[in-house]
């Protein structure tokens, strides 16, 4: 009996053994067959991910952006959105705000610096790096296409980023050459608007110079932390200098001069642009802006209506006349060795000044500019009198010893005066031919000129003619008509019309 019970035992235990086998068996078939499938799917994953998830640029899958490194605690669905989608959301509760105060003890006024924002494209970066890696079908899971979890990407800051730490140095760069002193003594430092003359430093004045490792450590342990509007001082060292002073080094580098018109109006705004800048101090790398430093011209600060150019057309404007102001700078500048980078010709050649050597401003859109590029800060001075504007670059000499520039420039071409706009009513005005000039630099040492090269060509139009229909024989208006139907123009109107030069430009030059 018990023989008989141990064969029975061993017989199940042989059947249970085969199926536990030949279950064990399919099983692995199965996965087998699943895994094989899943990457079947996953050679076509790009093409899948492109229907399925992608759509005008949509992510078309439930995947989650974390900014919670950041501070940011609330996640960002990719859901139905774009890169740009993304972004925009972001921008809503993204600030960035990183300001850095000039330290130098030797200053006055401590200057403020805004630093461009370095995180930002990175985040922007690894935005696209999500979108780029989904459509190239790589896969959160070994079974590709059936991984049906939500996806989230979680943002960090990597420490060792080269794209944040090579923007930030770049940006530190940028500000900490424009607080960086070189040693000097004696070197022009304010202006005694009573005496009308520029004040100096003590005799060995210090250099500064940004501890710039210090300031690139604490911004970036900050940003790294989300920290993103903040001030910092930029600190340094002082580095005495007991060299001999150079205020005696400072002369008029260039005089400039420009005879204005009888228009007292216009004068008034010559004179009150002059008051704007005299005595401004430029710093040596600084650029000077002669519509921020005046600002937008206004009666409030007492600027009236004179002429300036509208599309084509001389029309009274607020503050016409400053242009004077600015071509005399322009051309003061340029005498002094300076570096202009911003710079406009009217649309009429001026009366003050050769024409192609003038200087146009509007506000707020057409600038003049220049930088000082010498190695010492410069001063401006800059006066109105019985109908003489002058400007003055006060500094120590940028070009060898007896060697000046300045501009000159040559008509080359005339263009012939347009047909006139017949008028029924106002004033006759007399046509203008336009031209074409050629500007030269021109060097000069010791009164002998060495050199004469072209610097830039300036074309200008000509003032149309208007003439009254009543002073018109018939057949001279008929002709003019007729010529102009030829050329295709408005019959009456000329080449251009009063109406559609002041419906189709806003651009005021203040002549």
């Amino acid at each position: 009996m018990r023989n008989k019970y141990q064969q029975i035992n061993k017989d199940k235990f042989g059947k249970f053994t085969v199926i536990a086998f030949s279950v064990g068996i399919i099983i692995c078939l199965f996965l087998v067959a699943m895994f094989l499938y899943a990457n079947v799917l996953n050679k076509n994953k790009k093409e899948i991910i492109s229907t399925m998830e992608f759509e005008n640029g949509q992510m078309q899958s439930d995947i989650y952006l974390d900014l919670s490194k950041i501070g940011y605690k609330l996640p960002i669905s990719l859901l139905q959105k774009t890169v740009d989608d993304v972004n925009k959301e972001i921008d809503k509760f993204y600030k960035w705000d990183i300001n850095i105060i000039d330290a130098n003890p030797n200053e006055i006024d401590h200057e403020t610096y805004e630093l461009e924002d370095v995180f930002r494209p990175y985040l922007s970066e690894y935005i696209n790096s999500i979108y780029a890696e989904r459509a190239s079908g790589s896969s959160k899971s070994v079974f590709g296409a059936f991984n049906t979890d939500k996806v989230k990407y979680t943002f960090t800051i990597d420490r060792d980023s080269t794209e944040i730490l090579d923007r930030l140095e770049t940006e530190l760069d940028k500000i900490i050459t424009k607080i960086n002193t070189k040693p000097h003594t004696g070197e022009i430092s304010g202006f005694d608007k009573e005496k009308n003359e520029f004040t100096f430093t003590d005799n060995g004045a210090n250099a500064f110079t940004v501890d710039k490792d210090k300031l690139f450590d604490v911004i970036y342990n900050d940003i790294s932390q989300g920290k993103f509007i903040k001030t910092y001082k930029a600190e340094g060292t002082l580095t005495k200098t007991d060299g001999p002073s150079i205020q005696k080094q400072y002369k008029i580098l260039k005089k400039y001069e420009t005879r204005t018109t009888r228009n007292e109006v216009r004068n008034e705004n010559v004179r009150l642009a002059c008051e704007a800048i005299n005595g401004l101090i430029i710093k040596s790398g600084e650029e000077f802006s002669f519509n921020k430093t005046l600002g937008e011209r206004t009666e409030e600060k007492g600027y009236g209506y004179a002429p300036a150019y509208l599309g084509g057309l001389v029309v009274n404007e607020i503050g016409g006349g400053v242009c004077q102001v600015s071509t005399t700078l322009y051309n003061t500048v340029f005498g002094a060795g300076l570096s202009t980078t911003t710079r406009h010709s009217h649309t009429y050649a001026p009366q003050y000044i050769s024409p192609g050597l003038d200087a146009t401003v509007s506000w707020p859109a057409i600038d003049y500019t220049f930088v000082n590029d010498s190695p010492y800060a410069i001063g401006i001075k800059a006066s109105y009198e019985n109908r003489n504007c002058k400007v003055e670059i006060f500094g120590v000499p940028k070009l060898k010893q007896g060697e000046e520039v300045f501009l000159v420039s040559k008509q080359i071409e005339t263009y012939p005066v347009e047909l006139p706009i017949i008028i029924d009513r106002g004033d006759e005005v007399e046509g203008t031919e336009g031209s074409k000039w050629d500007v030269f630099k021109v060097t000069r040492v010791d009164g002998k000129e060495v050199d004469r090269i072209h610097s830039y060509y300036v074309d200008y139009i000509g003032y149309q003619p208007k003439i009254l229909r009543s002073n018109l024989k018939k057949k001279d208006w008929e002709s003019i008509i007729a010529r102009e139907e030829e050329e295709g123009q408005v019959p009456g109107k000329g080449s251009l019309s009063p109406e559609q030069s002041a419906g189709d430009s806003i651009e005021r030059e203040q002549y």
